[in-house]
């Protein structure tokens, strides 16, 4: 009987430990989307796309964005991306996140919430920023796209699994960008002459 219990109490304290372990993995459920997905402009027009995190059930402390598009039909307007300095103070607010624009079309930011755990992202449907665009060339048989690079990290906060990327899905944006001042051919019906 003591032998049983010297080997049923470690393996018991073993498979509860297990068992608490599972429970405190933090499954990657965070999702980031562009809003809209997809646009239609012409030449010469600004564009722009709120950038969405989605956290469900991660706790969200830092974020490092890559934002690829086709530098040949699209180029950065104005500041090009804007963060959400409200929800990404960075760790210093008297320095805000500054993205960096390469001349191939990425774009790359880390964004983090700060020191505080009390300011972790939980709320779906949280603005990280706004990208804003401006078309400069058509677009011929297929939409510009506008993506999340595989690089891109969204880091957890929570408990023993901090820094763990909770990324589960990202989802892109598309522009159709036509010639200004291009017009569809309409039909009319001419008039009958005498």
């Amino acid at each position: 009987l003591l032998v049983i219990l010297l080997i049923a109490i470690p393996l018991t304290v073993y498979l509860v430990g297990k068992q608490q372990e599972t429970k405190s993995k933090a499954a990657p459920s965070t999702t980031l989307t562009f809003q809209p997905s997809s646009v239609t402009t012409t030449v010469g027009q600004v564009v722009s796309f709120d950038i969405i995190i989605n956290p469900n059930i991660n706790f969200v402390s830092f974020v490092h964005l890559i934002i690829s598009y086709d530098p040949t039909k699209l180029e950065k307007s104005g500041n090009g991306l804007s963060v959400n300095t409200i929800v990404f103070p960075g760790f210093d607010k008297s320095k805000p996140p500054a993205p960096t624009f390469d001349p191939s079309g990425k774009i790359t930011v880390d964004l983090a919430i700060g020191g505080s755990p009390t300011d972790f992202i939980q709320k779906n449907n949280t603005k990280v920023g706004t990208l804003t665009l401006k078309a400069i060339a058509p677009t011929d048989s297929a939409p510009a796209q506008i993506t999340f690079g595989n690089e891109t990290q969204v880091l957890t906060g929570q408990g023993d699994q901090f820094n763990v990327n909770v990324l589960s899905s990202t989802t892109p944006a598309s522009v159709t960008i036509t010639e200004a001042g291009a017009l569809t051919p309409t039909p009319t019906q001419g008039q009958a002459s005498p």
